[in-house]
């Protein structure tokens, strides 16, 4: 008996000596191997959490983006070219047309006209912001729960200066117009009042929507 125990041990022994052997060439081969190394690496990195990604600079939280410079001097120029074009032919289809639901559900070309008469009889003439860069007097104001976008400044021009405030909606990736208030200022002269349009009765000399 004592002897068939003795040789169970020796038997128990001489295989966890092999075991550590095998433990021991396999974990040489893995320090060598860098390739072993990353993939060990990649599935303790699985267990942990990915970080969640950041948002993208001047992204909004219902992933509409504030316009940078570039855009919102392209936004400025063509919706006032759009305007002087529709003084200039008394025809303001395209500049209803091009712009959001909203207005074109408030607005026709006939009461735009209306609107903008003051700027048609004085013969005001807009082409002046194709050269000219806008100037904000405000900061650029991004409503993230309504996606509007609202602008405010001027074209210093001689001898009138031209100020804006424009709003608009975006929809659909692009920006459409939602009101407009341009008021052309005369050097040395008193204030006139502005000419503005919008998809809601315009409050404190501005389109609002």
């Amino acid at each position: 008996m004592a002897r068939e125990a003795r040789a169970c041990r020796g038997r128990i022994g001489a295989a966890l000596a092999a075991l550590l052997i095998s433990c021991a060439v396999w974990f040489s081969a893995w320090a060598l191997d860098p390739a072993a190394q990353k993939d060990g690496a990649a599935k303790k990195a699985d267990k942990i959490a990915p970080a969640r990604p950041q948002p993208a600079a001047g992204a909004a939280a219902h992933g509409v983006a504030r316009p940078g410079p570039e855009l919102i001097v392209v936004l400025v120029r063509t919706t006032l070219l759009t305007l002087n074009d529709a003084l200039r032919s008394d025809n303001f289809t395209v500049l209803r047309d091009l712009a959001s639901a909203q207005f074109r559900a408030e607005n026709t070309p006939g009461r735009l006209s209306q609107a903008f008469s003051d700027l048609a009889r004085r013969g005001i003439d807009l082409s002046a912001v194709a050269i000219l860069t806008p100037e904000l007097s405000e900061l650029p104001s991004l409503d993230t729960d309504t996606n509007v976008l609202r602008l405010k400044g001027f074209f210093e021009g001689k001898p009138i200066r031209i100020a804006f405030e424009l709003v608009y909606l975006s929809d659909g990736g692009r920006w459409k117009l939602l009101g407009l208030s341009v008021q052309p200022v005369m050097a040395q002269a008193t204030k006139s009042q502005p000419a503005e349009a919008g998809a809601q009765k315009p409050a404190h000399k501005a389109a609002k929507p």
